[in-house]
């Protein structure tokens, strides 16, 4: 598929426009008015052409895969109770450029990960420092085995 980012009216927004292809969909701005970039953009919607199923508690985290970093676009990262929706997915993004975007077919869009759902409460503890033989060692490395002794008078 290929986007097409278009400005409008002169605001800092863009528009994505699809071409030859009907799985992508806009996301209007006020629907998510978060400033990407600086900027108030307009965002894209994969459409998933499958419906994602899992057994009860589970859920899924979709986002973009883990070190493809594409630099003309972004995914945005959801968790979809995938156990109860029972529609296919949208994925959502955003263009990072102002150039047309072709995304070639055979290209990692997205990565989806399973997870079970557990409640659970955090408990954040604060620790006192600690020192490790290793950092006991070398500290003060630098005043024990470079430093030398000026005297200035």
């Amino acid at each position: 598929f290929t986007l097409f980012p278009v400005p409008s009216k002169g605001v800092e927004e863009f528009t994505v426009l699809t071409h030859k292809t009907g799985h992508i969909d806009l996301h209007g701005y006020e629907q998510c008015p978060v400033k990407l970039q600086g900027q108030r953009k307009n965002y894209f919607k994969i459409d998933n052409p499958w419906l994602i199923r899992t057994p009860p508690g589970y859920s899924c985290l979709i986002m973009q895969p883990f070190y493809h970093f594409d630099e003309r676009f972004q995914l945005m990262p959801a968790i979809v109770d995938t156990d109860v929706h029972d529609l296919p997915i949208q994925i959502p993004g955003y263009i990072k450029s102002n150039e047309p975007v072709n995304v070639e077919s055979g290209t990692p869009i997205a990565q989806i990960i399973p997870f079970k759902r557990d409640e659970w409460e955090l408990e954040t503890l604060t620790k006192p420092h600690k020192t490790s033989k290793l950092q006991f060692m070398f500290a003060s490395a630098y005043r024990k085995v470079f430093h030398n002794k000026k005297i200035f008078r």
